[in-house]
């Protein structure tokens, strides 16, 4: 088993390649080597993100995926991500996760701008997780790599009007927070049952102050259009310097080569499962005939 010293392990082979033509690579190595605990947080905050849209939140609660079977379709969103991720949008299994979140989402009416937003989230949170807690700065390749990244994933969903540098991204994103994120009920009805799946391994008298750390990572504006109350300036200070340190102690540690994410077993699938059979249409699971 071969062991590496994750701090930057990545970062002059990352720096190296083209962040357009290489963006698979960049992505892959960046979510799997450079910032595996960071960018699985970010991911996790970033779809918390969508709740607070209330466009978003009320076509969640049509559906009722997420409060129903919260668990699978955390699981899923997991499963789907990762294996995009690891796998490229080129590889069978990348395109078979875009079909299938090509089939989850039309049968609902959902708006261009709410589609490019939930893209947007998986550029922009990263880089504001980094910001706050990495330990290191992001390069630019990896940003970039990581904008082309999302952005190819958008255009192969039929997505209109993509951005076309990550700073543009990043500004929409925040320009389309200001004007969208703000409080409704069904935002704090999808986002309860998802926070319960993300504490669900935590022991149950510990649940409540562990509810109130992850509150205190979430910004003024997400938890004012969640309906939460703000955590106390001090616990967001403690719990912020605490990811920090983990961080930099993490980053010096040698590690084994890391799993891939997409096989980590979830609790929805104690027995494993096909990449094929994961995930609901209105009927449940997929044909794997659609095209």
């Amino acid at each position: 088993m071969r062991f590496f010293r994750r701090g930057g392990a990545q970062l002059a082979r990352i720096d190296g390649l083209d962040p357009r033509a290489d963006c698979v690579e960049i992505a892959r190595l960046s979510y799997r080597y450079e910032f595996p605990f960071d960018h699985q947080r970010a991911t996790e905050l970033a779809l918390v993100r969508t709740f607070a849209i209330p466009s978003i939140s009320r076509i969640l609660v049509q559906s009722g995926e997420f409060i129903a079977r919260t668990q699978k379709r955390f699981d899923d969103t997991e499963i789907l991500l990762t294996n995009l991720v690891e796998k490229g949008f080129e590889h069978p299994d990348g395109k078979l996760v875009i079909r299938k979140m090509n089939r989850m989402h039309r049968r609902f009416d959902i708006d261009n701008d709410d589609y490019l937003y939930v893209l947007s989230t998986f550029v922009a949170e990263p880089v504001r997780w980094n910001r706050r807690h990495g330990y290191r700065p992001m390069s630019r390749n990896e940003i970039e790599g990581l904008f082309h990244f999302w952005r190819e994933v958008g255009r192969r969903m039929a997505i209109d009007q993509l951005p076309a540098t990550a700073e543009e991204m990043l500004e929409w994103n925040d320009a389309y927070e200001r004007e969208n994120m703000v409080y409704a009920e069904e935002n704090r009805a999808v986002c309860e049952p998802v926070l319960d799946a993300l504490l669900a391994k935590v022991p149950h008298a510990l649940r409540p102050r562990a509810h109130q750390l992850v509150l205190s990572t979430f910004d003024d504006r997400l938890l004012d259009a969640l309906g939460y109350l703000r955590p106390p300036a001090r616990l967001r200070a403690l719990a912020s310097a605490a990811i920090r340190a983990r961080n930099r102690v993490d980053a010096r540690l040698p590690h084994r080569e890391p799993r891939l994410m997409s096989d980590v077993p979830r609790p929805s699938y104690p027995e494993g499962f096909e990449l094929q059979d994961v995930g609901a249409d209105r009927h449940g699971a997929f044909d794997s005939r659609d095209p």
